[in-house]
């Protein structure tokens, strides 16, 4: 049964993140994209936070920078962005709500804290930054870092 769900994980993910991204006129919400960075911000906090033996340096190294790249890309092609259009080009009032963005997505992470215990990665989250990723592609060029960074996250997460 173990296999049965990691095989379908890996295939569901891997068809996911090689899909094609959506149209141009089909942004994602700031709202759900606030979401995807706190997710990549508690992944991040936590990798970072685990003994370094824990995983193979290699794809640590890997997830943690993709994680740091997709998290730049969204904050500034999506959040940012998104902020100032809705406030009509103020951006006082833009940095205003990206603070109330910022205390949203602390409350996000403290609940991710409070429902995945223990020194590991859980499947869980390669699935949202999954989600994210189908949401809110990077270039084509970046599919395949963050596909192979989904996959090793999997298998960070397999190794209890």
């Amino acid at each position: 049964m173990k296999y049965v769900i990691h095989s379908t994980l890996t295939l569901a993910m891997t068809a996911a993140t090689i899909s094609l991204p959506m149209t141009a006129s089909a942004k994602p919400s700031v709202n759900d994209m606030s979401g995807c960075v706190a997710t990549l911000d508690y992944v991040t906090a936590k990798l970072q936070s685990l003994p370094k033996s824990k995983y193979d340096k290699a794809d640590r190294a890997a997830l943690l920078d993709a994680l740091t790249q997709y998290r730049a890309f969204i904050q500034d092609e999506h959040i940012t962005p998104g902020l100032l259009e809705f406030n009509g080009g103020d951006q006082a009032k833009a940095d205003a709500m990206q603070q109330q963005v910022t205390d949203y997505q602390n409350q996000v992470v403290a609940s991710h804290d409070a429902k995945f215990k223990g020194e590991r990665l859980y499947t869980d989250h390669a699935v949202m930054i999954d989600g994210c990723y189908t949401k809110a592609p990077m270039a084509a060029s970046q599919t395949p870092m963050m596909s192979a960074a989904l996959q090793s996250m999997v298998k960070m997460a397999q190794q209890k």
